[in-house]
């Protein structure tokens, strides 16, 4: 007779498969582990695991150099606990039924059989086929995966959450943003109406990277940058709001790097920083210098030129004035960060620039995602200050340039980036990041801040997951 399932066998194939699936999950969704396909998985592991998977978790957390190691063992060690508790079920079958048989009969032989079973066939004789252990754990695995896939399921819109978002920016009216969404190695840019958090794609590419989008001031054409491949040099793109007559703004340039496109005051013409390069001939990412000017182009991709002739090292994320006259980006030096305001009429210098200073802020200020108001007498940024309690703690803050003074717009952010203003300097965004996998902040919300009264409000945008 076959001998009976035996759960030492059942037990690690289903923790072996279980472990396997959820990297698995984890590595093609490209989300975090407790907040993704991967997450049902996770859990049931980690919590079965317990203490294996609290010393792992505890490693990979604080080191880097073991985190892989640790990832490893809890996956070894957790297949060998598993086996051990399937041969303590097992013993505990085998002496209840063993119990029950001599309460039955208590005349039975020593070499008397108990549900087919005899001394000599438990565990010294010879090894069956697992065929039904296999069966059964691979069953309970894909069950679980089909409730994990799911869960994560985009309702009606009938795709899988999409993972981080960053390059925020507003639309003229205020209502609405447009911002880049990874999806798994590419990024595609989403329309987002801030109300009701529904989300619905720019374009049709199928794959590629879609970065850096502004509106036209009067909310009818988009300007972004697209790279087909992760290898390629971005070019900018030009195309309407509801997706449709997108078109380069130029051909290929083999000697030049164009980044942040912005339209002008009057819709007229795109302005874009451009890196000189030493590449020829080739719309592969080359080296580049690091050196970089403000040019213009008309919306034709024709009479291109430079409107500044300043060679800026350190190319940084640049901020216009709603009226085109003003630029903002930041540098660092040997004290920290530094942010420079130039007028593009009179580009030979600097208008101004500054250091701010937070309360409690790091001995090398740092400055992230600062920008202009709209009229140019403010900047917005995020700064980090330092704290016992805390790693990360980027707070927003508004700098009058008028007078140099500096009030704090949020309170205990933790770590936070991407911050954007409104065009009528009434509302701001910015993405919150909480630690959800591994030892750095990787998952995102975003949130929406009321400039005059320093309310926020999250907003859960569809089909991200946050």
């Amino acid at each position: 007779m076959r001998k009976p399932m035996q759960a030492k066998y059942l037990a690690p194939l289903i923790h072996a498969l279980l472990y396997l699936v959820m990297w698995g999950l984890y590595w093609v969704f490209a989300l975090p582990m407790a907040n993704g396909p991967s997450a049902l998985p996770f859990f049931v592991l980690f919590i079965a695991d317990l203490p294996i998977s609290f010393i792992a978790f505890g490693v990979m957390f604080t080191s880097v150099k073991y985190g892989l190691v640790a990832a490893i063992a809890w996956g070894v060690f957790g297949t060998l606990w598993w086996y051990v508790i399937g041969r303590s079920i097992d013993a505990r079958i085998r002496n209840f039924r063993k119990t029950d048989y001599r309460i039955i009969k208590p005349s039975a032989r020593t070499g008397d059989s108990v549900d087919g079973l005899t001394p000599e066939s438990s565990d010294t004789a010879t090894r069956p086929e697992h065929r039904m252990e296999w069966l059964i754990a691979a069953a309970g695995v894909f069950l679980l995966v089909v409730i994990s896939l799911a869960s994560n399921w985009n309702g009606p819109k009938g795709t899988f959450r999409s993972g981080r978002i960053a390059d925020i920016t507003f639309a003229p009216n205020g209502r609405s943003v447009l911002l880049s969404r990874s999806h798994g190695e590419s990024s595609f840019l989403y329309k987002v109406t801030l109300d009701t958090g529904e989300s619905a794609r720019l374009s049709e590419a199928a794959y590629g990277t879609e970065s850096s989008p502004a509106f036209s001031p009067d909310g009818k054409q988009v300007v972004f940058l697209y790279a087909s491949q992760q290898t390629q040099r971005p070019r900018i793109f030009i195309a309407d709001t509801n997706g449709g007559g997108a078109h380069t703004l130029f051909a290929a340039g083999v000697n030049t790097e164009d980044l942040s496109p912005r339209f002008s005051a009057d819709g007229t013409k795109i302005y874009f920083a451009r890196i000189e390069t030493s590449s020829r001939g080739s719309d592969s990412l080359p080296p580049v210098s690091q050196r970089w000017d403000i040019y213009s182009a008309d919306l034709r991709g024709e009479n291109v030129g430079a409107l500044t002739h300043q060679h800026f090292p350190g190319f940084s994320t640049l901020s216009f004035s709603n009226d085109g006259k003003k630029i903002l980006y930041s540098t660092e030096s040997e004290n920290g960060g530094l942010l420079h305001i130039y007028l593009l009429d009179k580009p030979s210098e600097p208008e101004k620039t500054f250091q701010p200073h937070v309360p409690h802020e790091s001995s090398s200020p740092t400055y992230a995602s600062p920008g202009l108001s709209a009229d140019g007498r403010d900047v917005y940024f995020l700064a980090p200050t330092t704290g016992s309690d805390k790693e990360f703690d980027y707070d927003v803050y508004r700098l009058e340039l008028a007078n140099n003074s500096i009030e704090k717009l949020t309170t205990s952010n933790g770590y936070a980036t991407d911050l954007r203003v409104s065009g009528d300097d009434r509302s701001a965004v910015y993405l919150r990041w909480a630690s959800r996998w591994g030892s750095l902040p990787n998952l995102s919300k975003m949130y929406l801040l009321n400039l005059s009264t320093k309310s926020l409000t999250p907003l859960n945008v569809t089909g991200t997951q946050q």
